[in-house]
């Protein structure tokens, strides 16, 4: 998709469904005089096997992973895509040309990435749960630049008719999470700005 095609998609959801609720924590946010001068060379994802996952067409089944939009394949692999994805749209808005630059890597480990099912989306929606870690490494010396952070990036999920009008709107299940996961590590890495994903300990409901 290219960024004219999702940013027209964004604003069509955002006018079907009000506002995208979220709810986020964060065990650390990093400050913006540490990262001002970095520029994310390498980003390794890691999504462990020991993760449960399942076909199952429940209502919310008791795993780690949930994932159908994709359709059948390696599931644990599209979730490292969409993460691949993500984390770098986030760390891109890093401007390292502004004073020097420092290669970083970017270490991730999904910890939970448990989306709707078929049967969620189709009726009453619910949540999808995406929590990792994440931690930043000097990428020519291998130093630890910041501690092993937890991010907890829930965030609302339609369903029924909004969820349709969403997806024929191009704002899938996907291209929502790419774009939460992209928010919250912009802000961790104190780059967000006017953007930042605020931490929060509750769902709100849309208006």
């Amino acid at each position: 998709m290219s960024l004219k095609s999702f940013l027209i998609a964004v604003a069509a959801a955002a006018t079907l469904g009000g506002c995208i609720n979220t709810n986020v924590s964060y065990s650390e946010i990093l400050r913006e005089d540490q990262t001002f001068n970095w520029n994310v060379t390498q980003i390794n994802v890691n999504v462990p096997r020991s993760l449960t996952t399942t076909d199952r067409n429940g209502q919310a089944p008791n795993v780690d992973i949930i994932w159908i939009e994709e359709g059948p394949g390696d599931t644990y692999l599209q979730v490292q895509r969409i993460f691949e994805e993500g984390v770098a749209l986030g760390a891109g808005r890093l401007d390292a040309s502004l004073k020097g630059g420092r290669s970083v890597r970017l270490e991730v480990e999904v910890a939970q990435f448990h989306t709707l099912t078929r049967r969620a989306r189709s009726n009453i929606g619910g949540i999808h749960n995406v929590d990792f870690y994440i931690q930043a490494f000097d990428a020519n010396t291998g130093e630890a630049l910041s501690p092993r952070s937890f991010i907890e990036s829930d965030q609302k999920a339609s369903g029924g008719e909004r969820a349709r009008q969403e997806d024929a709107a191009g704002y899938t299940m996907r291209v929502a999470i790419v774009e939460r996961i992209a928010g919250v590590v912009a802000t961790w890495l104190a780059v967000a700005g006017d953007d930042a994903v605020l931490p929060s300990h509750r769902i709100l409901i849309g208006r």
